[in-house]
C-alpha cells in the first residue's frame, strides 16, 4: 500500500480545514460553543449532529498523529542535538534550531484540532437515539435538547445544567439489642431480644 493510498483513508490539515469550512454556519458555530439549547425534529438534530460526530472524530485521529510527531521531533531532535553539539556545536545549533522551526510549524495546526474538539459521546448519543424518537412521535413533533460538549467535568457547567437532586428517604433506624454471646454466635442466643 503506498503513501496515496493511506493518504485517501487518514486525515490530514488541509482536509479537516476543508472540512470545518464546508459544515454549515451553525454547525461551525456549534462547535466553537460547544453547548446546545433548542428545539427541532428528531430529523433535524440528525441533520445537524451526525456531521459534527463525523468531523470531531477525523480531528481527534488528526490530532493525536499530530501529537506523536511533536513528541517524537521533540526527543530525537533534542538527543541529536546534544549529540551534535559534543562533536560539533554549530551541527548542534543547527538541529536544535531545525527541531524548533519544525515544532512551530506542527503546534498551530494542533491547536487548531484542539480549540475545536468536543466531547463526542454526547454527539454519538443523540444521533444514535434521534432516530428511534423520529419512529416514535409524529413527523412535526419536536425535540428540545439542551446538550454541553465542552468536556466531563467543569466547574461552569453547573450554570449550564441545573441539577436537581431530589431528597432520599432515610430508612427507618431499627433498635438493635444484642447480648455478647449473640455477637459471639447469633444462633445461641435464646434472649428474649428479638
Amino acid at each position: 500500500m503506498d503513501w496515496r493510498q493511506r493518504a485517501g483513508r487518514e486525515p490530514h490539515i488541509a482536509g479537516i480545514r476543508r472540512s470545518f469550512r464546508d459544515l454549515e454556519a451553525e454547525q461551525q458555530q456549534l462547535l466553537q460553543t460547544k453547548q446546545i439549547d433548542a428545539e427541532r425534529t428528531a430529523g433535524d438534530w440528525v441533520r445537524l449532529l451526525a456531521p459534527l460526530a463525523a468531523y470531531d472524530a477525523e480531528a481527534d485521529k488528526l490530532r493525536s498523529r499530530l501529537g506523536g510527531w511533536m513528541l517524537g521531533i521533540g526527543i530525537g531532535g533534542f538527543i541529536l542535538a546534544i549529540i551534535a553539539v559534543a562533536i560539533n556545536p554549530i551541527a548542534g545549533a543547527a538541529i536544535a534550531v531545525a527541531v524548533i522551526i519544525a515544532e512551530l510549524v506542527l503546534l498551530p495546526n494542533y491547536r487548531f484540532t484542539k480549540k475545536l474538539d468536543v466531547n463526542r459521546t454526547p454527539l454519538e448519543f443523540i444521533t444514535g437515539v434521534a432516530p428511534i424518537l423520529r419512529e416514535d412521535c409524529s413527523d412535526d413533533g419536536s425535540l428540545h435538547l439542551r446538550l454541553d460538549m465542552r468536556g466531563a467535568i467543569m466547574n461552569e457547567k453547573d450554570d449550564f445544567s441545573e441539577r436537581t437532586i431530589l431528597p432520599q428517604k432515610k430508612a427507618p433506624q431499627r433498635e438493635s439489642r444484642s447480648c455478647a454471646l449473640c455477637a459471639l454466635r447469633p444462633s445461641a442466643c435464646k434472649s428474649a431480644f428479638p
